[in-house]
């Protein structure tokens, strides 16, 4: 049975629309944080895993392809709504083609190697927590050793408490590949929904303004002015009112949606500035590496120092390096009334 090894996580068919020829084998500027450079690249190269979707369970009605298959076909249908979307300068307006589009911007965000990470993170910590709580202490040590041994019918003699707690502090916790899958698909349900609950709107970028740009993580979400203090040690989530989704299509085009009163869906044509946030959310939101089919990419100056002095992007975005103390964003849909500010026109030398 064919078997795909190499798994795109952001699929070669999307990332074909930033290259300069619009191919699979067309190329684009890769800005790597972590290497902090900029290098070129191809989307048949990039944000790609050896068996990401691999199902590695077989006792199970599940094969070892279906999950890439599935994600295949979603691929293939939502290359064909971008494609329209770029054609008509709208959005779907039929119920079923609008949510699939919306479906596979569920998928794209829960899909990515950054997303499993996060699980796998809940998985070891639980596991290690559990295991510290069951050799708290001498008395409870043993118990849960004669518990082991009365379930598994082996003997555990000579291992001692701290040699145990040695083990513990040492050892990563996983899970199996399935589990993973079960829970990423898991995902992929619950996030359907606060995505349908929001108004979609089409960003057109005009003749005379640059290029969106995407990434390898290209679904971004951000706080709006109005909810920063009160999200502050709290976190927001999709669901959170006053929040922002952008997900760009072309380097022309990109979808925003909003929850909350006033919000109109439709299309709208945006000025440097919006483009530049949009921009400057989707470089924060990537896990690794920005992709863009023009080596010049425009951020909002001050917003990308805000969000990204902690973490070294800078180094990698902005021809001249700064410092800055991260302070609270406002958000593109916010900012666009108000007066123009200075663009940074990024290169990396």
């Amino acid at each position: 049975m064919h078997r795909t090894k190499k798994q795109h996580y952001v699929p070669q068919s999307y990332l074909a629309r930033f290259t300069e020829e619009a191919t699979k084998d067309g190329r684009f500027h890769v800005y790597d944080f972590e290497a902090k450079k900029c290098r070129p690249g191809s989307p048949r190269k990039v944000a790609c895993e050896t068996d990401l979707y691999l199902w590695d369970r077989i006792d199970s009605d599940i094969g070892p392809q279906d999950i890439e298959d599935m994600f295949e076909k979603t691929e293939r249908i939502a290359s064909t709504q971008i494609a329209r979307i770029e054609l008509e300068r709208a959005l779907p307006a039929e119920t079923s083609e609008m949510g699939a589009l919306l479906t596979w911007i569920a998928i794209q965000h829960h899909r990515v190697p950054n997303r499993r990470l996060a699980r796998s993170r809940y998985y070891d910590d639980t596991a290690r927590i559990l295991l510290e709580l069951a050799c708290a202490n001498e008395q409870r040590y043993e118990s849960t050793i004669k518990r082991i041994e009365r379930e598994s019918g082996e003997p555990m003699e000579g291992v001692t408490r701290e040699e145990m707690l040695k083990f513990i502090s040492e050892t990563t916790f996983g899970v199996d590949n399935a589990t993973h899958m079960k829970d990423m698909l898991d995902g992929i349900d619950t996030l359907r929904e606060p995505l349908y609950r929001r108004k979609w709107t089409l960003l057109i970028a005009p003749s005379g303004v640059p290029d969106f740009i995407t990434s390898d993580n290209p679904v971004s979400l951000v706080p709006t002015q109005r909810i920063v203090e009160a999200v502050k040690g709290f976190g927001f989530g999709f669901g959170t009112p006053g929040t922002i989704v952008f997900y760009p299509l072309t380097p022309r085009l990109a979808m925003c949606g909003s929850l909350g009163p006033g919000v109109n869906g439709g299309a709208k044509v945006v000025d440097g500035k919006m483009l530049a946030e949009v921009n400057t959310a989707t470089a924060v939101s990537a896990a690794r590496c920005v992709f863009s089919r023009r080596r010049r990419i425009y951020f909002a100056r001050n917003k990308l120092t805000e969000l990204c002095s902690a973490n070294g992007r800078l180094d990698t975005l902005l021809a001249e390096r700064q410092d800055a103390r991260p302070r609270e964003r406002e958000s593109a849909a916010e900012s666009i009334a108000q007066p123009e500010t200075q663009l940074a026109h990024v290169a990396h030398q």
